[in-house]
């Protein structure tokens, strides 16, 4: 009898052993082909946003013209690729001459702004390559303004479409 007992126990152990190490992939915490919606919530968790002001100057004339461009660059945070991920933000900083308004009510915008609309704040849409980057420069400038602006951009991020599939 204990060798009946002693010869099941060794096939349950040996039966354990076999599922424990058979070939089926093993579950992570990661699925290697989960897509991850990408959202304004969880963005920050897998792309690093930087940017700066820099070049500011300003001219004088009949309207002063406050200039400076803005460089941003993204960057992956984790392995992996991103798929049509396009990220919305307006730019801010917290240098004293970004705040500047004059009673004509003048905001520092893209110099390619063409509306009043678009005229009252910097909000720009980067559309990140699948490596996760993103890298370009801009005009912005601000009218009847006369600080010079170089200093670090802050992000309110707007929006954020497109998904991330980790990496293996």
């Amino acid at each position: 009898m204990k060798k009946n007992i002693s010869a099941i126990l060794i096939i349950l152990l040996v039966s354990s052993l076999l599922i424990a190490c058979s070939d089926k992939p093993s579950r992570t915490n990661k699925n290697d082909d989960e897509e991850i919606e990408l959202t304004t919530s969880n963005i920050d968790d897998y792309i690093g946003l930087q940017g700066d002001f820099v070049d500011g100057d300003y001219t004088t004339g009949y309207v002063n013209c406050a200039t400076s461009t803005l460089e941003i660059e993204a960057y992956p945070l984790e392995e992996g690729r991103f798929e049509d991920v396009e990220i919305t933000v307006v730019c801010t900083s917290t240098d004293h001459g970004f705040t500047y308004m004059n009673q004509l009510g003048n905001y520092w915008h893209l110099a390619s702004a063409t509306s009043d609309d678009e005229r009252d704040e910097i909000r720009i849409t980067l559309s990140i390559r699948p490596n996760g980057e993103f890298e370009r420069s801009y005009a912005v400038e601000c009218l009847n303004n006369t600080s010079c602006l170089d200093a670090p951009c802050d992000f309110d991020i707007v929006s954020v479409s497109g998904t991330f599939i980790p990496e293996d």
